[in-house]
C-alpha cells in the first residue's frame, strides 16, 4: 500500500507529486507496476517509506550499502508483489535536509551508485513489456546522465555501465522518434553511439576548449 507524500523544507510543507499516483486506485500487474515506478522515464522512483508491505515481500531482501539503496531495492521487491493499492488516507511527511544524498555534493561513489540502481530497473522494464516509448525515454535520460558524467569523471565503471545500456536494444529510430526528449540531447546520444564514449568526450572537451 502506498500513500502521499508531503515535502517538508525549511519549516514549510508542499505535497509531492508523484506521477500517475490515483487514490484508491488498484495495480495489480507487473507491467503496470514497474511503469508506475519508472518516475515517468526519468529513471527509478525511490521512496520505499511511505509505503506499508507484507512481511513476505522483504523475505532474504536487505537494503545494499550504497547511496541511493531505496531506489536499487525496487527492482528487487517489485519482483515479488503483484497488488499495489494507492491510498488517500494517511501521509508520508518527508523532511529535507542539508547533508542528505540529495542535498549534498556529488562524488564518483554517488554517480556509479545511480546506475547501479537505475539500470536494472530499466532491464526490468523491458522484461515486463513495459510501454515503449517510457522504457526509451528512461533509456535516453540514463544514457545522457552517465555520458555527461564521463565527460567530468572517466571512469571505467561507467564505461561498462555504458557498455551495459547501449546492449539494451534501443534503436537509432526509437531515440529520434521520442518526442518527450529535446533534440539536442537525442543527436547527442547517436553520435556518442556512433562514435565511441572516449572519442565522444574527447572532441566534447575539445571544442569547449575552442570556445
Amino acid at each position: 500500500m502506498e500513500f502521499p507524500i508531503t515535502i517538508i523544507k525549511n519549516d514549510r510543507e508542499f505535497p509531492f507529486q508523484i506521477h500517475g499516483f490515483k487514490a484508491r486506485h488498484h495495480i495489480h500487474t507487473r507491467k503496470e507496476i514497474f511503469e508506475f515506478w519508472s518516475d515517468a522515464g526519468a529513471g527509478v522512483r525511490g521512496f520505499v517509506w511511505q509505503n506499508i508491505y507484507a512481511a513476505r515481500i522483504f523475505d532474504n531482501i536487505r537494503f545494499a550499502k550504497m547511496y541511493y539503496e531505496d531506489c536499487e531495492i525496487q527492482s528487487r521487491l517489485l519482483n515479488k508483489v503483484n497488488h499495489v493499492y494507492l491510498s488517500e488516507l494517511g501521509n508520508y511527511y518527508y523532511v529535507q535536509r542539508d547533508g542528505s544524498t540529495l542535498h549534498s555534493p556529488t562524488n564518483i561513489c554517488k554517480i556509479l551508485d545511480d546506475f547501479k540502481a537505475t539500470i536494472p530497473y530499466i532491464k526490468q522494464l523491458i522484461i515486463y513489456n513495459a510501454e515503449r516509448n517510457l522504457i526509451v525515454k528512461c533509456w535516453i535520460t540514463t544514457t545522457d546522465r552517465l555520458i555527461n558524467n564521463y565527460v567530468y569523471f572517466g571512469s571505467e565503471k561507467l564505461k561498462m555501465y555504458y557498455k551495459t545500456l547501449n546492449n539494451l536494444g534501443i534503436n537509432y529510430s526509437e531515440i529520434l522518434k521520442n518526442d518527450s526528449i529535446s533534440s539536442k540531447i537525442k543527436i547527442k546520444i547517436i553520435i556518442c553511439k556512433i562514435i565511441g564514449l572516449d572519442l565522444f568526450c574527447k572532441l566534447r572537451n575539445l571544442a569547449y576548449k575552442n570556445q
